[in-house]
């Protein structure tokens, strides 16, 4: 007998699928350590399983989130504290400008100095600033000058930042999964 096409689907007609079993992050874990799931070659889960690369991305993707959440609210607060649409675009471009302006000059930092001591004093130089900033912002009437200043500094830590972790990449994994790392350090540029 064949099924009627004008009958509505329903537990006669529809096969009810097993359910599946709850997977949890552990076991994900699991099958990708112990090497029950294969990863392809040259994918960004590749370059996440060399452990000195996870550790230098996770950090870098959680200090580009804190510059991602300053430079939006440092908008909003500027905006906030002159009502003028040009003092916003001023510290915007002091955000931003230095990295497209400097970043050959980044570049050529990470291929002069030991990029990993570049990376940890750039680090370190974004911390320290950042800190004065909110040190500024904390004053009663903050001056715009010394908010401009302190985020241009910043913007040029950001700008040797880029191209050095950019360049050290490939001495963190091997050359056959290059591509997927170079997907992760973009995805948190």
């Amino acid at each position: 007998m064949d099924p009627d096409p004008d009958a509505a689907p329903g537990p006669a007609s529809t096969p009810v699928p097993e359910p599946a079993a709850a997977v949890t992050p552990e076991d994900l874990e699991d099958a990708l350590l112990e090497g029950d799931r294969e990863v392809r070659r040259g994918t960004a889960m590749a370059a996440l399983a060399f452990p000195m690369f996870r550790r230098v991305w996770g950090g870098s993707l959680l200090s580009n989130v804190g510059s991602w959440m300053q430079n939006v609210v440092l908008g909003a607060y500027v905006y906030d504290l002159t009502g003028s649409a040009m003092w916003v675009s001023a510290v915007t471009f002091a955000q931003l400008g230095p990295l497209l302006l400097l970043s050959i000059v980044g570049g050529t930092l990470a291929d002069l100095f030991d990029r990993r001591r570049l990376l940890i004093l750039v680090a370190l130089e974004q911390a320290a600033f950042s800190v004065v900033l909110a040190g500024i912002v904390a004053l009663d009437d903050p001056p715009i000058g010394a908010i401009i200043v302190v985020v241009g500094l910043i913007g040029i830590g950001q700008a040797v930042h880029a191209p050095t972790f950019t360049a050290v990449t490939p001495m963190l994994v091997d050359r056959e999964v290059l591509p997927g790392a170079r997907i992760c350090v973009r995805s948190c540029a």
